[in-house]
């Protein structure tokens, strides 16, 4: 009798674990999806309240999505220590360069999302090609802070090593974009060259860049994911709380 019910105690306990244990597991792993949005919004939230830089992250995380997720640790100090490679310390033995052309921000802190769609691109090919150096193009236009600065931050914020970015700050045309980049690759060995933008725009750029072949070799252009609907949808919606001349001019162009 004694084991009839040891049997049957272990038994119903063994049921038991089979049962619980999934749920107990599905349990935890919905805690830990729900701390994470709760993680990041406290996170975003942090960043609303920051810099200017700050703010541009912020900003570019409208269009996050799993395949480039925002540093766990990114914090105000985080954004404040961020230190870019300087042109002058460009290896030589550096045989690929993912140029991505900047784009006017819609103000100060907003960066357009054919401008986010851009830095994610060379984001992925960051990834691809880990010995590659990434280099962000373009000058101060509508905010104090240069395309390139800004379009170097996003790409930071979503895990390029900051120590593989140069910032070609001055340019304010596609010519010039790829004038003073060539200026920085120099005589660099530099066998293969990504140019990144936007569709409509992508023929155009590569011809410039391909004038300097000295320095630019196999030029391959790379479209950005972006759509005119995307960017339709984000200057209207940016001009229902902005009253700006230029930017309703540019969706009146879109």
């Amino acid at each position: 009798m004694k084991d009839s019910f040891t049997i049957e105690f272990f038994t119903s306990k063994k049921m038991l674990v089979f049962f619980v244990g999934p749920v107990v597991v599905l349990c935890a792993i919905f805690a830990g999806l729900d701390y994470r949005e709760f993680a990041k919004a406290v996170q975003l939230e942090h960043l609303r309240s920051g810099s200017p830089y700050a703010k541009i992250i912020l900003n570019s995380s409208r269009f996050l999505n799993e395949k480039y997720p925002l540093h766990r640790s990114l914090s105000e100090k985080s954004i404040g220590k961020v230190k870019f490679l300087e042109p002058q310390e460009l290896k030589d033995n550096t045989d690929t360069a993912i140029i991505v052309l900047g784009d006017r921000p819609l103000n100060d802190t907003t960066p357009t999302v054919d401008m986010v769609y851009r830095v994610l691109k060379g984001v992925a090919l960051a990834k691809k090609f880990t010995r590659a150096v990434v280099i962000m193009t373009g000058g101060a236009t509508k905010s104090p802070t240069p395309e390139a600065q800004m379009i170097g931050l996003i790409a930071w914020s979503r895990g390029v090593d900051p120590l593989r970015i140069i910032l070609e700050n001055k340019s304010q045309t596609t010519g010039e974009n790829a004038e003073y980049t060539a200026n920085i690759i120099g005589s660099k060995n530099i066998r293969q060259v990504f140019i990144i933008t936007e569709p409509s725009r992508l023929e155009e750029a590569v011809a410039f860049f391909k004038k300097h072949e000295r320095e630019f070799k196999n030029v391959q252009g790379v479209e950005s994911d972006v759509t005119s609907a995307l960017i339709i949808e984000q200057m209207k919606r940016f001009l229902m709380s902005h009253d700006d001349r230029v930017v309703r001019g540019r969706l009146h162009y879109v």
